[in-house]
């Protein structure tokens, strides 16, 4: 059997190296739950979309689509 020496940063640098890999680790779980909210807002405006082009002007007029208050401001 062959022996073979391993060297390994001191304990300090381990815990942090642990820190920062736990942090990105974090923060790719943050970035993952904002894209998976962006595709349901999408899902949804999408879904809305052939809703809201093929109601009558009348409902739409009436306040069955989009009014003034919900649009985003200019």
């Amino acid at each position: 059997m062959i022996k073979i020496t391993i060297p390994l940063p001191p304990l300090a640098e381990q815990r942090r190296i642990v820190a920062k890999v736990d942090a990105l680790m974090a923060l790719c779980d943050r970035l993952e739950a904002s894209l998976d909210a962006a595709a349901a807002t999408r899902r949804r405006l999408l879904d809305a979309l052939p809703a809201e082009a093929l109601a009558p002007a009348e409902a739409r007029d009436r306040g069955g689509g989009m009014t003034q208050s919900k649009r985003c401001p200019p």
